[in-house]
């Protein structure tokens, strides 16, 4: 539910898209929606900080990615078809 805070830990699956307010060395696969095959580090940093793209943001994670390594703390933003993934699978299937 939009504004639940989650706990992500290592090994774990995001539930949501999350806005990360507190991060220990947190890294999470962003493989199955960006197709970068390096983790991205997530310092719960605000805002995009010189990037374009909220994929690169240091505080966002996404719907289905995996934690890496770490752990975090954030507040879901967007669930379901309103995620980053649903909006793509939304695309993919309307074609």
């Amino acid at each position: 539910v939009v504004g639940d805070v989650v706990f992500i830990n290592t090994g774990d699956k995001v539930p949501a898209d999350l806005r990360i307010f507190e991060a220990t060395n947190f890294t999470v696969d962003n493989s199955g929606l960006t197709g970068e095959s390096e983790p991205v580090k997530i310092t719960g940093l605000c805002g995009l900080q010189g990037y374009e793209r909220p994929t690169e943001a240091k505080n966002i994670v996404f719907l289905s990615t995996n934690c890496i390594s770490g752990n975090g703390k954030g507040v879901v933003i967007k669930t379901g078809k309103n995620s980053y993934m649903g909006q793509i699978a939304e695309l993919a299937f309307s074609a």
